[in-house]
């Protein structure tokens, strides 16, 4: 994985999700999927594809946003402490992320209208 290149978009995602998460958050690109380590506060997404890069209202560049959005709003409700038991099964460890992923958009969305508008876009 590469650390934030020299790239105006890839950068704007750094900037935005500090902002949104109100942490020192970190944004790493180069994930094979996006995704969140909570105890780190940092967000790993896939490279930002050309199209994205040319144009910031194509719709790679949405899709950047809302994985960027969905993993930030891990940060700033998703408790795992509280969420997560090591006795549940690997099932019900799907089946609760799953809910918490809706929980956790709906109240980002309430916070930032922006988001919902990428979320939106990936439906």
């Amino acid at each position: 994985m590469t650390h934030m290149k020299d790239n105006a978009f890839q950068n704007s995602q750094q900037k935005v999700a500090a902002a949104m998460s109100e942490h020192g958050v970190k944004v790493v690109f180069g994930a094979a999927n996006p995704s969140v380590d909570l105890r780190t506060k940092t967000i790993y997404l896939p490279n930002i594809p050309e199209e994205a890069l040319i144009d910031e209202r194509s719709p790679a560049s949405f899709i950047v946003r809302a994985f960027l959005d969905h993993e930030t709003s891990h940060i700033l409700y998703t408790k795992p402490e509280e969420l997560f038991s090591s006795r549940m099964t690997k099932d019900l460890k799907f089946l609760t992320n799953a809910i918490e992923d809706g929980r956790i958009q709906r109240l980002l969305s309430k916070k930032y209208y922006g988001c919902r508008l990428n979320f939106d876009k990936l439906r």
